[in-house]
């Protein structure tokens, strides 16, 4: 329920004022949107805060890569469901 309605309430709005055609590819991609936020802050958190070396960043960023699309996915998908 935690990451439902934070979803689905802008994906409503979106579709509901703009009624754009193509919507649902609309509203997965705005839904999953929070996935670029999480890539990036996990990138910021490794050049303030991680000093690792080569293998570990390269499993750093395949863990993170994967918790993103992961997270794309399930947003995505709860935006698509919402609207």
């Amino acid at each position: 329920m935690g990451l439902v309605c934070p979803t689905s309430y802008p994906n409503l709005s979106l579709i509901t004022l703009l009624l754009v055609t193509r919507w649902q590819w609309r509203a997965f991609l705005v839904g999953g949107g929070s996935a670029a936020w999480l890539y990036l802050y996990g990138i910021y958190y490794y050049m303030t805060q991680l000093q690792l070396s080569f293998v570990s960043t390269i499993v750093y960023f395949g863990y993170l890569s994967l918790l993103a699309l992961l997270d794309f996915l399930v947003t995505g998908t709860i935006g698509f469901v919402a609207s």
